[in-house]
């Protein structure tokens, strides 16, 4: 018998530990940006890229509450990141601030 655990040699689908690649997402015009992210773009200041920066900025502090420590050493015991870094990147890609 087999299942998702234990798929037939014949299956289509790919090993669970098969790398995934997710591609770059592509810059979207302000006019399609969702309200959060116009929001963010209000507190940008010089020298951040995209949403990403600005959201890293205010929602990344040091000592923002106990109940961060807690998350965080929950999930360094598990050895699971928060993806912070990954999504920060990708709302940056998403969500650039033009040049000036």
């Amino acid at each position: 018998m087999h299942s998702i655990y234990n798929p037939s040699p014949a299956d289509p689908t790919p090993p669970y530990n098969a790398r995934v690649v997710i591609s770059k997402p592509s810059p979207a015009p302000f006019a399609q940006w969702p309200k959060w992210a116009k929001a963010l773009a209000t507190m940008k200041v010089d020298g951040e890229r995209g949403v990403g920066d600005t959201a890293h900025r205010l929602f990344h502090w040091p000592v923002a509450s106990q109940f961060s420590d807690v998350v965080f050493a929950a999930l360094k015991l598990f050895k699971q990141g928060c993806g912070c870094a990954r999504r920060q990147a990708e709302w940056n890609a998403k969500f650039p601030y033009q040049p000036v």
